[in-house]
């Protein structure tokens, strides 16, 4: 008997910690997802020759099956007369469904671009599809 209820208590905690290490993979998964939805916008921004707008962005993420919120703020440098842009990208987990989850917030900037290029500022979220440019 002493063994069935010490082998029982075994198989819980075992079963716990798989759980944790789960959920565990399962976030750094989310968050390289993220991170590389938002090193594809730095580099598609910096790379841009034209115009940018809302519907460009939107149509990139939903290319990489981003599904989150998203922003991109400018900052001039009237000095220098370029501008660099900041990109905020910012997912959702769901820890337990329903229940419990955590936002992965990834945020980053591009070299400076020359202001000339017009580039639209912009927040907005994927799923929803709430757009304010």
């Amino acid at each position: 008997m002493k063994e069935s209820v010490g082998g029982a208590l075994m198989l819980q905690i075992m079963a716990s910690f798989m759980i944790i290490y789960i959920l565990f993979m399962a976030g750094i998964m989310k968050y390289a997802s993220v991170y590389k939805a938002k090193n594809v916008m730095v580099e598609y921004i910096e790379r841009s020759q034209v115009t940018l707008d809302c519907s460009n962005y939107k149509a990139k993420l939903s290319e990489l099956g981003f599904d989150g919120d998203f922003s991109i703020v400018s900052h001039v440098n009237s000095g220098l007369g370029k501008t660099y842009y900041t990109i905020t990208l910012k997912s959702k987990i769901e820890l337990v469904p329903g229940l419990m989850g955590a936002d992965i917030p990834v945020s980053g900037e591009t070299k400076l671009i020359d202001s000339d290029i017009d580039i639209k500022e912009a927040t907005f979220n994927m799923k929803d599809g709430n757009v304010a440019c």
